[in-house]
């Protein structure tokens, strides 16, 4: 997903901010969207992208002058999740943070350790947090020793703790 944020120049090109979940490879596949007003949502139409920076350069069809590009500022273009799941979506190599969401994590011994409820995007890794059913809070490491299996479909993730990952001694 990136958001719209200003124009370039004066033939519609637009400056957009990525998200965390953005996807490279859906800019130039047919599941790039727009949410446009009144969070309408229909097929981005990009001409063409390009980087410039740490930022997008979006050329949208219908976008063909600044003031329609000034307009189009706070949309987001980005993919539907329910197309995530598609076989033929083009997915990064590794899963997006809003895969994590809502899933149980149970440990390879079979324990329950609780709910997904965020996922932190910290620069060393990604951190998820996890509610127990107590309401207590567990921060999982999303590093490959810890993480085993991600069943989207069945809505668990299965980890190996590390040690004093899920008693308190969190090594976070």
């Amino acid at each position: 997903m990136a958001e719209l944020t200003r124009p370039v120049g004066l033939r519609g090109e637009l400056k957009a901010a990525p998200l965390a979940d953005l996807v490279e490879e859906v800019l130039d596949s047919r599941f790039l969207w727009r949410r446009g007003p009144g969070d309408s949502v229909g097929p981005a139409g990009l001409e063409h992208w390009r980087w410039q920076g740490r930022a997008l350069v979006l050329k949208l069809r219908g976008i063909d002058a600044v003031d329609a590009a000034r307009a189009a500022v706070g949309q987001q273009v980005g993919f539907l999740e329910e197309d995530y799941d598609r076989d033929d979506f083009p997915k990064p190599a590794h899963p997006l943070p809003f895969v994590y969401l809502g899933l149980t994590v149970r440990t390879v011994a079979g324990e329950t350790v609780g709910v997904v409820d965020d996922v932190l995007l910290l620069p060393a890794n990604w951190v998820l947090s996890v509610r127990q059913p107590g309401g207590d809070e567990v921060l999982i490491p999303v590093i490959p020793p810890v993480l085993r299996t991600l069943d989207r479909r069945g809505g668990t993730l299965t980890i190996e703790p590390l040690p004093g990952l899920l008693d308190g001694g969190n090594p976070i």
